[in-house]
């Protein structure tokens, strides 16, 4: 089927057809320049506003990070990611690396040299994302201008800038939680496999930005996972120089996350089993790998045929894991397993990030067209070109291998979001070279033949690709008429956003309360943390069952669950957003946030903000 598209016919090199576009030379270094310039207003800009909207807009993952760093900054222990201040005295083990705390650390330091820290708190924050964005920007518009020229890397910085997971989810000032730095690494290694250069040294940028990224967090492992794979596959088939590649990216992958394990986890820690961050059933898992492979590399001399090669790997593997089953166990379940299955549930069937494209694209069109559609877009415009521009033979070796590696990243992510809309950012090092090569090939055809069915073609690519978000009004508007058409105030329903209760100035009218522990939403919870003195006892961690379930509580519980969980955790206060729904639309929570009143808690007014329903337990 593929087969039957066909471009045109113009000349074999598609650079040379760029080369006769004015500034095909300078174009890659004029758009990196302008968004980067862009990037850092957007920053400036944010600043006035830096705190309500990190606190109204943010992830509660952001705030919780905020707090690590101040807490680490007031002498917490490096090696101890507890958060205190969220069901005190045990507090709640947050999991993540104390790495990125430092990195933000010494930003706002630098800041601090030159203002008032609150200040300097404030511009850290805001700063932090761009400048990670500004890295990101830089490697894809060298890597894939080495590759594939110069028209192609200003295409890829388009994609990156205007898509919404490097545009603007993940990279937008004050997003201080770990996946930006996530998808920096994954898509650093990904183009440091893809460039040339001496493998060894290839290798090794790749293997360490991996190790990194495992040491941050374990969402990029999977895209790991497939590097490996890859260049697994080409040393299999005697590809030039994959097997150095090979050796060097699965050794310095090993030896960096041994390094990185050792620097951010206590010793009385390393034989903890757990699976949600870096630990020994992570690396049992990567040796195992690594020792797979090379015992394949070993075995080569004997072996030529390459699906045997492969098949050996899987062999030793196989060995491996059933040698290591009981470090490996409790990876089994998943990073949930250990949570009671209704909170399992609730996970699944509440959290927006955990859902799947298909339930996802019914729920919130416009944000999955934002965020699925340029992948959808790059990977399937890219494999047709792909075929077509091989057919012509008008690609280099080295540009089929990088554009092969890229589509099989980009259709990982594809998969991914059909299990958990979040796994679209494994697409993350493919989305802008694959559509940079889309691009700057329909270019070349339309600059070559201004044909109708050329320009046709060029902008289909570009809107489904670049200007992805402008399909949104579709989508609004089908988002619309699903609406009921019943006006919710004149029906008495609940229908003020809690977004209107995190502001500053409202939260921090709590602080005329003396400290407590006080109950509040998963939502709420860590901007109470981050703004006022009290205790939380409710945040969206998996680490703790009872802060999670005490925040779903709200949501899925009658009175007399409400009362036995704040019971439960000694709870002297209950926040609410006054006007809120709480789960179902007759919850006792959404009662008591529109006001009524039951005789175990009493209303407080006086000093705090009107927009909260504050009440406290009455003794």
């Amino acid at each position: 089927m593929l087969g039957n598209i066909k471009i045109v016919k113009r000349p074999p090199n598609m650079t040379d057809t760029l080369n006769a576009i004015p500034l095909h030379n300078r174009i890659g270094k004029i758009v990196t320049f302008a968004a980067i310039a862009v990037v850092l207003l957007k920053a400036i800009l944010a600043l006035p506003d830096m705190l309500t909207t990190f606190v109204v807009s943010r992830d509660s993952d952001d705030i919780m990070r905020l707090m690590s760093i101040r807490s680490w900054q007031d002498g917490q222990s490096w090696f101890d990611m507890h958060q205190y201040r969220l069901l005190s005295p045990e507090g709640v083990s947050i999991h993540w690396s104390r790495l990125i705390d430092a990195a933000i650390a010494g930003l706002i330091g630098l800041f601090a040299l030159v203002m008032e820290p609150q200040n300097a708190e404030m511009w850290g924050i805001a700063f932090w994302p761009p400048l990670l964005l500004i890295a990101m920007i830089l490697v894809v518009s060298r890597g894939t201008q080495a590759v594939m020229g110069g028209w192609s890397g200003a295409l890829a910085v388009g994609s990156v800038f205007l898509w919404g997971a490097t545009g603007g989810m993940y990279f937008e000032p004050g997003r201080i939680d770990h996946h930006n730095v996530q998808i920096l690494l994954t898509t650093i290694a990904g183009f440091a496999l893809i460039q040339s250069g001496p493998p060894i040294r290839q290798g090794c940028i790749a293997g360490l930005a991996s190790a990194l990224s495992l040491a941050v967090g374990l969402e990029g492992l999977l895209v790991i996972a497939m590097f490996g794979l890859i260049l697994l596959v080409r040393a299999a088939y005697d590809k030039a120089q994959a097997v150095s590649l090979l050796v060097a990216f699965c050794v310095s992958l090993l030896i960096g996350a041994f390094a990185f394990f050792v620097a951010q986890t206590a010793p009385r820690n390393y034989a903890a089993l757990v699976c949600d961050q870096l630990s020994v059933p992570v690396m049992t898992t990567a040796g195992i790998s690594v020792v797979a492979c090379l015992a394949s590399l070993a075995l080569r001399r004997w072996i030529t045929s390459p699906v045997v090669r492969i098949l050996i790997v899987g062999v030793v593997a196989v060995i491996g894991i059933l040698l290591a089953h009981d470090l490996l166990t409790t990876c089994f379940v998943g990073p949930y397993g250990q949570l009671p299955q209704n909170l399992q549930d609730l996970i699944a069937n509440t959290i927006i990030e955990t859902q799947g494209a298909f339930v996802s694209v019914r729920l919130y069109p416009a944000e999955i067209n934002l965020l699925v559609t340029p992948i959808v877009g790059a990977v399937v415009a890219g494999a047709i070109v792909f075929y077509n521009e091989t057919k012509r033979g008008a690609l280099t070796a080295a540009q089929s291998s990088a554009i092969t590696q890229m589509l099989v990243i980009g259709t990982l992510g594809l998969v991914g979001v059909l299990l958990q809309i979040r796994l679209a950012v494994m697409a993350a090092p493919a989305v802008g070279f694959l559509t940079g090569f889309v691009l700057s090939t329909l270019l070349a055809a339309r600059a070559h033949q201004r044909s109708g069915r050329n320009s046709f073609m060029l902008i289909v690519a570009i809107f489904f690709t670049l200007l992805a978000p402008t399909l949104n009004a579709p989508a609004a508007m089908i988002s619309n008429l699903r609406s009921s058409p019943t006006d919710m105030a004149e029906a008495g329903r609940p229908v003020v956003a809690e977004a209107e209760c995190l502001r500053p100035e409202v939260l921090e009218t709590l602080n005329n309360l003396p400290s407590a522990r006080v109950f509040t939403s998963l939502g709420m919870g860590p901007p109470l943390l981050l703004l006022t003195h009290h205790i939380g006892l409710a945040a969206p961690y998996h680490r703790s069952a009872t802060a999670l379930s005490n925040g779903f509580t709200l949501f899925s519980g009658d009175e007399a669950a409400l009362q036995a969980a704040m019971n439960d955790v000694a709870a002297n206060y209950l926040v609410l957003c006054r006007g809120t729904r709480q789960g179902r639309e007759d919850s006792f929570a959404s009662s008591l946030a529109m006001g009524e009143d039951v005789t175990w808690l009493s209303a407080i007014t006086d000093g705090v903000s009107d927009k909260l329903v504050v009440l406290a337990v009455t003794p």
